[in-house]
């Protein structure tokens, strides 16, 4: 981003130091932050906020919160956007992927989260939804894509 929009500053946030140790940029700062006990940003801070990749970080009952908590630090008329994979269920409840569902229902998490980002974003009665977009992506093993990659 900060090569597609060099005049912007840059403020990134996460509960664990995970920043490229090589990267000096002047636009760019890092803190440390939890989203749940509130982000280290004065309310009205941000134009653009952006949450991402959450979706075995939170448990289903902290979503609520999380959304409340980027749309406090974003400044009225300000976007924020949500970005989270959207799986499919295979048909065979026997593969990997329903032991990972388990796994993550056993940790209160809903892998099925991201069908339910505009409600939780529309229940804070917070804010407006101007775009929702969903996109696809075949991972599956014998995709072209898949096999182009592996």
């Amino acid at each position: 981003m900060i090569n597609d929009y060099p005049n912007c500053t840059y403020h990134g946030c996460d509960i664990a130091d995970t920043t490229n140790k090589i990267l000096k940029v002047g636009q760019f700062t890092y803190s440390y932050g939890n989203i749940l006990t509130g982000l280290p940003y004065e309310s009205n801070t941000f134009d653009f906020v952006q949450m991402r990749f959450f979706l075995l970080a939170l448990r289903k009952e902290e979503w609520p919160l999380a959304v409340k908590e980027i749309i406090r630090v974003v400044k009225p008329g300000g976007m924020i956007q949500l970005m989270e994979p959207d799986f499919k269920l295979p048909d065979d409840s026997s593969s990997a992927y329903y032991k990972f569902i388990k796994a993550a229902l056993s940790r209160g998490q809903d892998i099925l989260i991201a069908s339910q980002l505009e409600e939780l974003v529309l229940a804070t009665n917070m804010t407006k939804i101007i775009e929702h977009d969903k996109r696809g992506c075949n991972m599956g093993t014998f995709h072209k894509i898949t096999k182009s990659n592996a």
